[in-house]
C-alpha cells in the first residue's frame, strides 16, 4: 500500500504540472512592438490614438524608452504634468535610446514646465511621497515638484515613508512661478514596548498514551466522499479556469487587431493578463484538488483487487474543453 500511495502521489503531483504547461500563455504584449505601433500613430498625425498604445508600453514594461515616449505624446496632448513626470523619469537614467535623444527629450521637458508652477517643498523628509489632486509622485532630492496653474489655494499632501503624513497649502500659482512651502511632519509616533515574556506552566506528567483508534468503515467512507467531493470541485474550478483563461486569450487577439488596423488602445482589453493568470491559477487549484480527491478515495477504498489506480487530466488548446478520466 505505501508504493502504491507514493506512486500515486507522484502521479497527481504531475497531473498539476502538466496542467499549468497546457494553459501557459502562447503570447503576450510586447512593450517595443507597442511603441512602434504609438510612433507609426504619431507621424499619421494621430496622437490620440497613439497616447493608449504609448501607455499600455509603459505598463507592460517601465523602460526608459517607453516612459520617454509617453511623456513626449503627453505633452502634444496638452498634458503636461504628466509629460514632465515621464520625461523626468526618462532623464534620470544611462539609457542609449534617452542619451542618444537626450537634447530634444530636454527640450521637451523645458517646454511641458513652462505651462507648469514650480513648487520646492522645504523639509519633507527622505521618500516621501506628495499627493497633488489625483497625482502621486516621489519627492525628488530637492524638493521641487511640478504642478499645473491653479487661480486658487492647493492643498497637497506629504507621506513620509514611516506612515507619517501632513497637508500643506499652496497659494494660487500662474505657469512659471516658483513657490517655496515649509513643510513640517508630525513627530515619529514612538515605539511601543515589546510584551512582557510569559512564563511557562509546568507540564503535567504525561500519562500512559492511550491505544491508538483503528479506522473504522464508516471514517473510510466519509474520507471517501470528501474525496469524491474534492475530485468533483477541482473540474468545477478547471473548467472556470479555462473559461477565464480564453476571455483573455480574446482580448489580447482584440489588442493585436485593433493595432493591425490603427485604431485606438480599447482600455477595456487592458485586463487581459489579469483574466489569463486568473484561469491558470484556476485551473492550477482544480487540478490539485482533482488529485488530492483521487487520493483521499483511492487511499480509502476497501481492500479488493483492482487494477493500477490511474487519472488523466488535459487541456485541449483553442478547444476551451477541460478532460479528465481515471480508472480506479
Amino acid at each position: 500500500m505505501k508504493m502504491k500511495s507514493s506512486r500515486l502521489i507522484g502521479c497527481s503531483s504531475l497531473v498539476v504540472v502538466l496542467s499549468l504547461a497546457a494553459v501557459a500563455p502562447a503570447h503576450a504584449e510586447d512593450a517595443e512592438e507597442l511603441i512602434r505601433q504609438g510612433v507609426a500613430l504619431r507621424r499619421a498625425g494621430k496622437d490620440g490614438a497613439a497616447f493608449g498604445y504609448f501607455e499600455r508600453a509603459y505598463q507592460v514594461a517601465h523602460t526608459p524608452r517607453s516612459a520617454a515616449q509617453l511623456g513626449l505624446v503627453e505633452l502634444a496632448l496638452d498634458r503636461a504634468p504628466d509629460a514632465e513626470t515621464h520625461l523626468t523619469e526618462a532623464l534620470a537614467t544611462n539609457d542609449p535610446w534617452v542619451e542618444q535623444n537626450h537634447a530634444s527629450l530636454e527640450t521637451a521637458r523645458t517646454n511641458a514646465r513652462k505651462k507648469l508652477a514650480r513648487v520646492e517643498l522645504v523639509g519633507a523628509p527622505s521618500g516621501a511621497r506628495v499627493t497633488v489632486g489625483a497625482r502621486t509622485l516621489d519627492v525628488p532630492a530637492d524638493g521641487v515638484v511640478w504642478i499645473a496653474p491653479s487661480a486658487v489655494a492647493i492643498s497637497i499632501s506629504v507621506a513620509a515613508a514611516d506612515g507619517r503624513t501632513v497637508e500643506v497649502k499652496v497659494a494660487s500659482v500662474s505657469a512659471g512661478a516658483s513657490t517655496r512651502v515649509e513643510v513640517q511632519m508630525p513627530p515619529p509616533v514612538p515605539a511601543a514596548p515589546p510584551p512582557a515574556p510569559v512564563e511557562s506552566a509546568t507540564s503535567p506528567t504525561p500519562s500512559e498514551p492511550a491505544e491508538a483508534a483503528t479506522p473504522n468503515d464508516g471514517g473510510k467512507r466519509a474520507r471517501r466522499i470528501a474525496g469524491i467531493v474534492t475530485g468533483a470541485a477541482g473540474v468545477a474550478l478547471g473548467v472556470a479556469g479555462v473559461v477565464v483563461y480564453e476571455a483573455g486569450s480574446s482580448k489580447l487577439d482584440a489588442i493585436k487587431k485593433d493595432a493591425a488596423n490603427h485604431k485606438p488602445y480599447d482600455t477595456a482589453n487592458g485586463n487581459y493578463q489579469t483574466l489569463g493568470d486568473a484561469g491558470i491559477a484556476l485551473i492550477a487549484v482544480g487540478g490539485a484538488a482533482v488529485a488530492t480527491g483521487v487520493v483521499l478515495y483511492v487511499l480509502n477504498r476497501d481492500a479488493e483487487p483492482a487494477a493500477e489506480p490511474r487519472v488523466a487530466f488535459g487541456y485541449v488548446p483553442g478547444g476551451g474543453v477541460l478532460q479528465i478520466g481515471g480508472r480506479f
